[in-house]
């Protein structure tokens, strides 16, 4: 599974800090709604960067074992 901050060269930092903005956003107004992501497609468009995901939602027992058990087999250190 690709991880979406390995997906391109992102030297100057600038989509991993909007992907942070964007986390914190969605922490701040939903954090109850949990969800995996199961695909994402990346576009660098130019001027701009398109980010499309699909995801799944999950309980929260659900959410704790993937943290837990599978996020370290997946997201590299």
């Amino acid at each position: 599974m690709p991880h979406l901050l390995s997906a391109f060269d992102d030297s100057s930092a600038e989509v991993s800090n909007k992907l942070k903005a964007l986390i914190a956003q969605k922490r701040a107004t939903y954090d109850d709604d949990r969800r995996f992501v199961v695909n994402f497609n990346l576009e660098d468009r130019g001027h701009q960067y398109y980010l499309q995901t699909a995801s799944l939602p999950f309980n929260e027992e659900e959410f704790h074992y993937y943290m837990k058990y599978a996020l370290p087999n997946v997201v590299p250190a």
